[in-house]
């Protein structure tokens, strides 16, 4: 009886230790998980666009000019954008293609090569317009202009002044002003002051 016993016991935790073995051993089954599918696009027929105008100007040294707009759809969707000059080139895909998310702001960059003026029409799949956005890229500055005019109510006399600089293309590039100015005085009738200034900076 004891032997029997004895040997119960042995072939139970024998039988445990190829279990274990098995476990141990046994190829991992991989889990995959399917990604979430996007939302297939829908022809919209509503697009909103900002800002109403695009516009600005090249700065000095420079050839070309980044400008851009976002838009905005409730749904996801496909739109196309194109504008009325070759100078402006679209960063999207085959004529002009662009996939919006649904509630997203979607950036759409342009890059402008000589100054002009034009549009950009935006339609969708169907070829619907959507939205029209205009634009204008003026070229380098090469002077900044201001005038003042000023009148002493006391003194009955009246003051006017223009400045002239120019627009550096490089901060290390020396600037220069221009400064005229003219008083007039009722009192007497005639011109009682003028002045020309001249600075340079470096």
């Amino acid at each position: 009886m004891r032997d029997s016993g004895m040997k119960k016991i042995m072939l139970t935790v024998f039988g445990m230790m190829c279990w274990a073995q098995g476990q141990t051993n046994a190829p991992a089954v991989p889990v995959s998980v399917p990604p979430a599918q996007q939302a297939a696009p829908t022809v919209t027929q509503e697009l909103l666009v900002q800002p109403s105008r695009l516009e600005g100007r090249i700065a000095p040294g420079n050839k070309l000019v980044n400008i851009g707009f976002t838009v905005f759809s409730r749904t996801a969707t496909e739109i196309y954008v194109k504008s009325s000059d070759p100078r402006l080139l679209i960063s999207a895909g085959e004529n002009g293609k662009v996939r919006v998310g649904a509630n997203v702001l979607q950036n759409i960059n342009c890059v402008v090569t000589e100054p002009h003026s034009g549009t950009l029409t935006i339609t969708n799949a169907d070829g619907a317009v959507l939205a029209t956005l205009p634009y204008r890229i003026d070229p380098p500055k090469v002077v900044n202009q201001s005038a003042s005019l000023g009148y002493n109510v006391f003194g009955k006399a009246v003051s006017a002044g223009y400045s002239l600089s120019n627009v550096p293309e490089s901060p290390l590039d020396p600037g220069w002003s221009l400064n005229f100015g003219i008083g007039y005085d009722f009192n007497i009738s005639r011109i009682n002051s003028g002045t020309v200034g001249v600075s340079v900076r470096w």
